[in-house]
């Protein structure tokens, strides 16, 4: 039996380019949710972005934050927490990346590359 994952980005795909609704999607999000296959919002949007639209859509599926920095996975989503993830605020949360406020803190990592050094 083959098992169907759809995922998809947010901005001009599931939400109108213009009006950013997520109107025309809904009837679809609703059969896909009745037949058991999971939407993955992949987006370059944050965790506390994500969670508002999810809460709109009821979606109630794992999501890719920040251009694939972290996966938010809902605790109890599969039967054992996947490897490689840490529990934070009610989901199985595997980070490729430092979080978003880490890169945009002034000289933080840009000095280095800025003034000659490589270390």
């Amino acid at each position: 039996m083959t098992k169907l994952v759809i995922y998809t980005d947010l901005d001009g795909s599931l939400l109108d380019h213009d009006s950013y609704s997520h109107a025309a999607a809904d009837a679809l999000l609703a059969e896909l949710e009745v037949h058991g296959v999971p939407v993955i919002i992949a987006s370059s949007k944050t965790r506390s972005e994500q969670i508002a639209l999810r809460n709109e859509l009821s979606n109630h599926h794992p999501f890719i934050v920040e251009n694939g920095a972290a996966v938010f996975i809902p605790v109890d989503y599969f039967e054992t927490q996947p490897s490689g993830t840490v529990h934070e605020n009610g989901y199985w949360v595997k980070r490729f990346s430092l979080p978003r406020h880490h890169w945009l803190i002034p000289g933080r990592t840009t000095t280095r590359y800025f003034n000659g050094s490589s270390s």
